[in-house]
């Protein structure tokens, strides 16, 4: 099988592991700002768990399906490149509802 393009470093899972570390410390944000959402309660409230439960059921399909057609899924380095990618996938998804909430 082929080697995916970009070569696993040395250092590869200390970055995995500080990557995910950053993304759970993030996720704890997101978890303090959407309950104060929805104890708010009303439209606001309402709105956010449809959106919450909609985000957790659609990201992993999401992730399954990019993976799955994904050559370098299926190289050399492929649990690292599932790895980094999962990590990306769910780190992007985090960022991007700590921005939001944050507003």
């Amino acid at each position: 099988m082929n080697q995916t393009s970009d070569p696993i470093t040395p250092d590869f899972w200390n970055r995995i592991a500080l990557d995910t570390w950053n993304m759970w410390f993030e996720a704890s944000q997101v978890v303090w700002l959407r309950s104060m959402r929805l104890a708010g309660g009303g439209r606001v409230g309402e709105r956010e768990s449809r959106r919450m439960v909609n985000e957790k059921l659609a990201a992993p399909w999401e992730l399954a399906f990019g993976l799955v057609f994904d050559p370098a899924t299926y190289g050399q380095n492929g649990a690292q490149h599932v790895a980094g990618e999962s990590v990306r996938h769910y780190g992007a998804k985090v960022s991007a509802n700590r921005r939001r909430l944050s507003r």
